[in-house]
C-alpha cells in the first residue's frame, strides 16, 4: 500500500494545472489570453517563495528545484518555425507551482524518511510535463470528442462508487482496525442514544448531534451495517454536490473538458486526498473527512451557487435559512462553517441593492436582525424538541466538550504541504 506513485502524480498534475490557471487569471486576465501580462517582480517573488518552501520541507533537494524549472520550460515553450519561443512569465509561474508541488513528496515515506528516488522524480516530472502540455493545449472554446469526455466522466463516477463502497480494503487488518476506530466514535453515542441516554446532557458527542442522530436512525439490527450504507451514501452525495456546484460556476458555456477537469478535481480532493495517498484506502475508513461531517456546508454552498444568477439584492429563499440552521444544529464546527459562509453572504446581498447610504444602512441592520431571528427560532425549536424527548435541556459545557478539548491536537506545520493549496 506504500507505492502509489501514479495516484500522486495524477493528483499533482491536476493540482498544478488548477494553480496555474489561477495564477494566469490573477496576473493575466483571461486564462487563455496570450501573451500573459505578468509583472516580473511578481513572478520572481512567487518563484523565490516556492523555492524557500521546497528547501524548508523534508523532501527538499536541488534535483526537485531543477526538475521544476526544466519541466516548466518544457510545458511553456512554443514552436514558431525554426525558432522556439518561451513565455518566460508563464514558465516562472509554472516552475513555482511545480516547486511547491514537490513538497508533497512527504506522502512517500516509511516513518520519518522520504523514500522517493531520483528515477521516480524524473518519472513524475515527465508525466507532469506531458499532462500539463495536454491540458494547456486544449482551448477553452473547443468541445471536440464529446462522447470520449462523457465516457471519461462515467469512468470517474464508477471509480468514485467503487472506492466508496468497496469492502475489499477490510481484508487488510490495519484498514479494518482503522475503520473500527473511526466508526466507533459515531456508533458508540448512537447506541447510547437508542438506549435513551440524553446526548449533549449526560454524554458529549464528538461529531455533533446531526451525525449521531442519522447513525441511530440507520442502525436497524446492526449499527455497523447501517453505518456502512449511511457513510457511503453521504460521501457520494457530497461528491455529487461539489461537482454540480463546480458545473454551475463554470456557467452555461462550459465545455466537456472543463466538466472533466472539475469532476477529476472533486474525485482527487474528496476521495484520493482524504484517503491518504501513501496508504491509499477509502474515505469510508475515516468517514469524518467527507459527507458525514461536512454535508451541511456542501448543501448550503450548492444552493448558494444555484442562486448566483439571481438579480443583485434579491432576498434568498427561506430554504437557504433552513439549510443554514441545519448546519448550525449539526455540530459545533458545522455551525461555524455554515455561519461563516451564509451570514456575510446574506448581509451582502441584502445590502447591495442600490439606493442612498441611509437605505443601505437600514438594509444592513435589517439583514442582521433577520438572521438573529432565524437563529433564535431554530435554537428554540431544537430546545423544545429536546425537552419533549428527554425532559431535560442540553448543557452548554457538554455541547462544547470536544471544542474545548479536541482529541489528537497536531501543531500546524508552517512550511509543509499546506502552501500547495
Amino acid at each position: 500500500m506504500q507505492d502509489k506513485l501514479l495516484t500522486v502524480v495524477v493528483y499533482l498534475a491536476i493540482g498544478a494545472y488548477i494553480v496555474f490557471l489561477l495564477a494566469k487569471n490573477l496576473w493575466g486576465g483571461d486564462a487563455t489570453s496570450k501573451p500573459l501580462r505578468f509583472r516580473w517582480y511578481a513572478v520572481a517573488g512567487i518563484v523565490a517563495v516556492s523555492i524557500f518552501i521546497v528547501f524548508s520541507s523534508p523532501s527538499s533537494s536541488w534535483l526537485a528545484v531543477a526538475l521544476a524549472g526544466v519541466s516548466a520550460l518544457a510545458c511553456t515553450v512554443n514552436p514558431a518555425g525554426r525558432e522556439r519561443r518561451v513565455d518566460w512569465a508563464s514558465a516562472g509561474v509554472l516552475a513555482a507551482v511545480f516547486c511547491v508541488a514537490a513538497s508533497l513528496a512527504w506522502w512517500r515515506r516509511t516513518g520519518p524518511v522520504i523514500d522517493i528516488s531520483w528515477r521516480e522524480q524524473l518519472i513524475v516530472s515527465l508525466l507532469l510535463v506531458v499532462g500539463t502540455r495536454w491540458f494547456l493545449r486544449k482551448g477553452d472554446g473547443e468541445d471536440g470528442g464529446r462522447l470520449a469526455w462523457s465516457l471519461v466522466l462515467a469512468v470517474m463516477a464508477l471509480a468514485a462508487i467503487v472506492s466508496l463502497f468497496s469492502t475489499g480494503l477490510y481484508e487488510n487488518a490495519w484498514m479494518r482496525w482503522l475503520s473500527w476506530h473511526h466508526w466507533g466514535a459515531y456508533i458508540g453515542p448512537a447506541q447510547l442514544a437508542l438506549l435513551g441516554v440524553p446526548v449533549l446532557h449526560d454524554i458529549p458527542v464528538q461529531y455533533g448531534v446531526g451525525p449521531t442522530a442519522l447513525v441511530a436512525l440507520a442502525c436497524g439490527r446492526n449499527c455497523w451495517h447501517g453505518m456502512y450504507f449511511l457513510a457511503g451514501g453521504l460521501n457520494l452525495l457530497y461528491c455529487v454536490l461539489l461537482a454540480l456546484a463546480g458545473f454551475c460556476i463554470a456557467g452555461v458555456r462550459r465545455v466537456s473538458g472543463q466538466m472533466v477537469l472539475i469532476a477529476l478535481s472533486v474525485l482527487l480532493s474528496v476521495i484520493v486526498w482524504t484517503a491518504y495517498p501513501a496508504n491509499l484506502g477509502s474515505p469510508m475508513l475515516t468517514p469524518s473527512v467527507v459527507g458525514l461531517r461536512f454535508l451541511p456546508l456542501a448543501l448550503l454552498v450548492f444552493a448558494l451557487v444555484r442562486r448566483m444568477d439571481a438579480p443583485q439584492g434579491t432576498v434568498p429563499a427561506p430554504v437557504l435559512h433552513v439549510l443554514w440552521l441545519l448546519g448550525v444544529l449539526w455540530s459545533p464546527e458545522s455551525a461555524f462553517q455554515t455561519t461563516l459562509v451564509w451570514w456575510p453572504f446574506h448581509v451582502w446581498m441584502s445590502t447591495c441593492t442600490g439606493g442612498a447610504d441611509g437605505s443601505r444602512l437600514r438594509r444592513f441592520l435589517l439583514a442582521n436582525v433577520r438572521l438573529c431571528a432565524w437563529l433564535a427560532a431554530g435554537v428554540l425549536i431544537f430546545l423544545l424538541a429536546y425537552w419533549s424527548i428527554y425532559g431535560v435541556l442540553p448543557r452548554l459545557d457538554v455541547y462544547l466538550a470536544y471544542v474545548e478539548h479536541p482529541p489528537g491536537v497536531i501543531p500546524v506545520k508552517p512550511f509543509g504541504a499546506v502552501w500547495f493549496f
